[in-house]
């Protein structure tokens, strides 16, 4: 059995960039979920530093 492969896509375009963030934000918009959203990110801003040293840490066996 041969199975075929997709090529994965490691860019997207500005249209297709706007068009995804622009049905993220609708979705969000439409069930009232903002507040939750905005507490979502918030609480995940401490987590940058973290996942940036882990990126280093990672980095020499990529």
């Amino acid at each position: 059995m041969k199975h075929e492969y997709q090529e994965i896509r490691t860019s997207i375009s500005e249209e297709e960039t706007r068009e995804l963030i622009e049905k993220v934000a609708q979705f969000i918009a439409i069930r009232g979920l903002a507040p939750a959203g905005i507490m979502l990110i918030e609480s995940l801003h401490p987590l940058h530093s973290i996942g940036s040293q882990a990126m280093y840490f990672v980095l020499p066996f990529c």
